[in-house]
Parts: C-alpha cells; structure tokens; sequence
C-alpha cells in the first residue's frame, strides 16, 4: 500500500507500509551502499534462524527495476523507481533479493523480523 505524506513544504513523500501478524523481534540487519556497474543490485544478505519475514529497501537514483530472474522475494509497489521487497523464509539461511538496476549509486538495507 503506498501512503502519501504531504509536509508544510511543497514536498511529497512516498512510503511502504507492512503490516505483519506474529511478528515481535528483530532478528537481524544489514546495509550497503556502492555503485551498480552490470545492471544487478544485490542485497547485502541477512541470516535467519527459521521462520522470519524478511524484508528489503533499494533505493538506487530512482532507476531500481523488478527483481532479477530466480530472486524469490516479492516486490511491492515502485515510489518513484526506489523498492522494497520481502519473503517470508520457513527455514534456517541466508537471505537478500537481487534487482535489475541503471548503474550509478545505490544503498540498500535488508532486515529480518521473527
């Protein structure tokens, strides 16, 4: 769902709600930031005990595209080229999406909730 937020300047903000039921601890997070060079924005990754929702916030000059073939995360809505993307894992892993991306700088956090 996309909320917009108007403040008492002439700018408008755009932002992702996840409501999530069960849900009552972080269980671990990461971030990055660099530059896109072969069109793939890649997620730091963060480990997971077992079932966790996961969830991942790409902002790359607003030229953040779908998630690359394979990368089993779901996105939600596009803001303004930026997004975010989440998976709900069942087992014990690793985890991070990868997104198709226009080079030029990026950052990217991840973070996994039990």
């Amino acid at each position: 769902k996309v909320i917009k937020i108007q403040t008492t300047l002439a700018t408008e903000l755009g932002v992702w709600l996840i409501e999530a039921s069960g849900v009552t601890a972080l269980e671990n997070k990461s971030k990055r930031d660099g530059t896109v060079t072969d069109e793939t924005l890649t997620a730091p990754t963060v480990e997971s005990a077992g079932a966790s929702l996961v969830v991942a916030v790409a902002c790359a000059c607003e030229d953040v595209k779908d998630l690359a073939s394979g990368s089993p995360f779901t996105n939600l809505e596009d803001i303004e080229g930026e997004r975010t993307a989440w998976r709900i894992t069942d087992a014990p892993g690793t985890y991070g999406p990868v997104w198709e991306a226009g080079n030029g700088t990026f950052n990217v956090s991840v973070a996994a909730f039990r």
